[in-house]
């Protein structure tokens, strides 16, 4: 049964017929399959338990295309039937009337070695590593406001969010505050999970909920990777490399700071994320 949001508690004005939009413009372009990423996404899993997120106006989408046809459908649809406008600097991302950015990340025929290229100035190539994974073993069905949409699950964020930042640091700076908070938040966002599925960790409760909470990622983003071990590989890559040293780590600082930690809190939280995966 999809988990039910309250589209109140998200904090975005319009949404309900920002998303009746987009659906209708996928749709028309005949994309079948596409689910929710980014800072909205986590927002809807972060409103459940009314947690306190940093507002956006940003709605990005990973959509499965055809090719690169079909992607340059649904943008002409969008920007020829709703008045949607492009984005200087941006080939994914289209503004709306309102001022919302929708950015919309194709994954699928379209790759070519891990990546996506299209015509544009700027941003017109993006990696896409995961986003097929994500798909698969990474999304969960979400009723908001009655319509039922794919969210990438927190886990799935997380996986995804350190493959962004391993890839454009420079641009990704709020990605290491964002996975701390929701390890932070896990636990009490999903609570079930923990005594249905990971029953084996509440014994560690007293070494802190985010600490069990991330072991319990490192066992769901291994999971998602369960067919990809290029992935795998890489995934635990980057955290070996954040472990290294830490102090010098913007990764790791940043971590520390969001949530009024230590760096060696956030070590211990990347080294049982890694532990998870190892499990």
């Amino acid at each position: 049964m999809p988990s039910k949001i309250d589209l109140n508690k998200l904090r975005q004005q319009g949404l309900k017929e920002l998303f009746a939009t987009l659906e209708e413009a996928f749709k028309k372009a005949d994309i079948d399959f596409y689910y929710l990423i980014g800072a909205l996404a986590k927002d809807i899993w972060f409103s459940k338990e009314s947690k306190v997120s940093r507002a956006t106006r940003d709605v990005d989408f990973a959509a499965l295309v055809a090719g690169k046809e079909q992607f340059d459908r649904v943008k002409a649809i969008l920007k020829a039937d709703h008045g949607f406008r492009e984005v200087t600097g941006n080939a994914f991302a289209l503004t709306s009337r309102e001022g919302t950015t929708i950015d919309i990340l194709p994954f699928g025929a379209i790759e070519l070695n891990d990546g996506v290229a299209v015509e544009g100035m700027g941003l017109h190539a993006i990696r896409v590593n995961g986003f097929k994974e994500v798909a698969t073993a990474g999304v969960s069905q979400v009723e908001i406001d009655g319509s039922t949409y794919r969210v990438a699950t927190l886990p799935a964020i997380v996986l995804l969010k350190l493959i962004a930042y391993d890839d454009r640091p420079e641009s990704r700076t709020n990605d290491p505050g964002d996975i701390a908070l929701i390890i932070l938040y896990y636990f009490d966002i999903e609570t079930d999970l923990f005594y249905d599925r990971h029953f084996d960790l509440l014994d560690r409760i007293e070494e802190g909920r985010d600490v069990i909470a991330a072991r319990v990622f490192g066992r769901s983003i291994r999971d998602i990777m369960e067919s990809n071990d290029q992935l795998k590989s890489r995934i635990c890559g980057i955290l070996q490399t954040h472990m290294q040293q830490p102090d010098r780590s913007p990764f790791v600082l940043k971590m520390t700071t969001t949530v009024n930690g230590t760096i060696e809190s956030s070590v211990t939280l990347l080294r049982e994320i890694l532990s998870g995966i190892a499990d």
